[in-house]
């Protein structure tokens, strides 16, 4: 074993670790409150919003409901100063439709409607739900673009992290290193209180919890502003120029804007695209004496059913509404909105407010290789895939947490008793052969993710001025 090497790569894998820590327990703990998702939403809206009161009359044997559009009147009217943005219908003949008003900044209020007599049964901000919160902590911390940056920063070194501390658990005494690799060896040092038991628990859990990071921090990076949004979600859109001949391009509005505030409820390979237009020129120019009426609600919800969309407790479909006079009413049916549990039933459908023309209808087999991956991948990141993500979803953020304790638990240890300057290893006064390669893998993560690149350049710069003012 090169012990120049090795004792330059520690020191690496330290510094990145007292940076990254926070992060993944930050994550881990958001993420448990977002897999609990429909149980707080439950907790939060109640009953009283969510299902019809058994004792209502509308509940006697064949009545009816009053119509989409209608309830929708009665919601404009009670919100004046918010903007219809999308329509949930019932799900069954027990629960209540929920309609969308959008504030000022994208700001969400739902409101909840009894369909057989239009009234509002109640209201919530979807900013106060606490998935929304997590979400909003788990994405940002609360800090906008400056806390996307630094979480995009922290989950770039955690690629670092992983490569670097599979060296310095590897084993170099045996001539099966993968059995050994493999073994959980924390559990012959029952002393809790030895940094050894801490050091064997900690790069057990590193090497079981490997594919977890992975998988988490790959696909949680598609969604950061830098590598998501500008270097990778650009070129794994759907290709509108190639699959939609009769689509006219909205140049002010992409399918993004569509979203629930901060939270992502557009399929990820559409997000960057722009939407359709409805045409209204046409309509106006048949009827040049009358403005163009567009097709009601409840007309687009029929649709919708015709077109295969369902609306039962496994299966539902919510509509986008047009925005503006050429804007189009938008079907969704996605996994990762929880509104179907196969990520290969997503279906986003577009049509004309005017003609009730389908302009577009997207789904599984439209999507790219990276769309596809992305629909797959980001269900089973947010535990939307059944009983078994969640489960799954829970043990690793569960033995990430334990993972990040035990190597802050193995720092502490080191020196206990001094301050925490005195705990960090000491710099080298030379850059060894070793040191060079390491500095060479980290400018291809450099390349692959440049806010991490970024970092470890000043850290570099920070660690040759120190060698140099020693050495002086």
């Amino acid at each position: 074993m090169n012990k120049a090497l090795y004792l330059s790569i520690w020191r690496w894998h330290f510094f990145a670790g007292l940076y990254v820590v926070p992060f993944i327990l930050m994550l881990s703990l958001t993420g448990l409150v977002m897999v609990a998702g429909p149980w707080t939403d439950a907790y939060q809206y109640g009953d009283e919003l969510t299902l019809v009161d058994d004792s209502a009359s509308a509940q006697a044997p064949g009545s009816e409901r009053i119509s989409a559009d209608a309830q929708l009147t009665t919601v404009k009217a009670a919100y004046p100063h918010l903007k219809a943005a999308q329509y949930v219908p019932p799900l069954n003949q027990n629960h209540s439709s929920l309609v969308k008003m959008r504030g000022e900044n994208f700001a969400t209020t739902l409101v909840f409607v009894n369909p057989y007599d239009g009234a509002i049964l109640g209201d919530f901000e979807s900013g106060d739900r606490w998935y929304s919160i997590a979400d909003n902590i788990h994405g940002s911390l609360l800090l906008g673009k400056l806390g996307d940056a630094l979480i995009e920063l922290s989950t770039g070194l955690t690629f670092f992290l992983i490569l670097t501390g599979l060296y310095l658990h590897w084993p170099r005494k045996t001539a099966v290193p993968f059995k050994k690799l493999f073994k959980p060896s924390f559990t012959a040092r029952p002393k809790t209180e030895s940094r050894a038991y801490w050091k064997a628990l900690h790069g057990s859990l590193g090497v079981y919890s490997l594919l977890f990071l992975l998988f988490f921090s790959l696909s949680g990076m598609t969604w950061t502003g830098i590598w998501g949004q500008k270097l990778v979600q650009p070129y794994s859109g759907f290709p509108v120029e190639k699959r939609a001949s009769s689509w006219q391009s909205d140049t002010t509005m992409t399918h993004g804007d569509l979203n629930d505030g901060d939270l992502n409820e557009i399929p990820w390979g559409l997000e960057q695209v722009p939407l359709p237009k409805s045409n209204v020129a046409a309509v106006n120019a048949v009827d040049s004496n009358n403005a163009a009426a567009p097709k009601s609600l409840g007309a687009i919800v029929q649709q919708g059913l015709q077109l295969g969309f369902k609306l039962d407790e496994d299966a539902r479909f919510r509509i986008a509404l047009p925005l503006k006079p050429e804007g189009v009413y938008t079907l969704l049916s996605i996994a990762s909105s929880r509104d179907v549990i196969d990520p290969r039933e997503d279906r986003t459908v577009h049509i004309d407010q005017y003609s009730g023309q389908v302009l577009a209808d997207i789904g599984w087999n439209d999507y790219n290789l990276s769309a596809k991956t992305m629909a797959l991948s980001i269900p089973l990141h947010q535990a939307t895939l059944g009983p078994w993500s969640i489960v799954l979803a829970v043990v690793a953020c569960i033995t990430l947490i334990l993972l990040s304790v035990s190597g802050v638990i193995m720092w502490w240890q080191r020196k206990p008793s001094a301050p925490i300057q005195s705990s960090i290893p000491a710099a080298r006064a030379a850059v060894t052969l070793g040191e060079k390669c390491l500095l060479a893998g980290c400018v291809v993560i450099a390349i692959l993710f440049p806010v991490s690149g970024a970092a470890m350049v000043v850290f570099s710069l920070f660690e040759l001025y120190r060698r140099y003012s020693t050495a002086e």
